[in-house]
């Protein structure tokens, strides 16, 4: 008779080692998963201002005047202070129904009416620096272009933030 004495199974040090290799490849790959949701918003306000531009110059062909005003685009406030009674919520049509929309804070994209050669701006604050091509205040809503200063490197009123000018 034969005797069987064959052992199935890991040793300790196979699995110590495997369990090693996790852990390594988790350290490497955590900072940029959880960067990754972050991202994603930057993108998605990128792709906002240059959808609030586009709307903005074909409503402007359209005989709509370009906002003179700079703040926040939010619904019902106003955009002309000329006499005119252009509100943001008369290009609602326009976005599809809606005001774009921040992904995390509602409506906090910016407008900055017309300065040196440009007709107009908007812009609106990232959360990764390098995403950023500017550097804004939301004080007065004005625009820096440059590369952007940290948040804790920048008065309190200067963000870092991606704006979108046209000539």
């Amino acid at each position: 008779m034969k005797k069987m004495n064959s052992k199935k199974g890991f040793t300790l040090i196979e699995l110590l080692i495997v369990i090693a290799i996790i852990a390594v490849l988790a350290v490497a790959f955590l900072p940029t998963l959880l960067g990754a949701p972050a991202k994603g918003r930057d993108t998605a306000r990128i792709a906002s201002l240059q959808k609030i531009q586009k709307v903005l110059i074909n409503a402007n062909l359209a005989g709509k005047p370009y906002p003179v005003l700079s703040g926040v685009i939010a619904d019902g406030l106003a955009y002309a202070n000329y006499g005119g009674t252009n509100t943001w919520a008369e290009l609602k049509a326009d976005f599809g129904g809606t005001l774009p929309a921040d992904p995390t804070t509602g409506f906090k994209y910016y407008f900055v009416k017309a300065f040196g050669s440009y007709a107009f701006g908007v812009w609106a604050q990232v959360e990764i620096l390098t995403n950023g091509n500017a550097n804004c205040n939301t004080a007065d809503f004005s625009v820096t272009i440059g590369t952007p200063v940290a948040a804790a490197a920048a008065p309190a009123t200067t963000v870092p933030c991606y704006a979108v000018l046209t000539q």
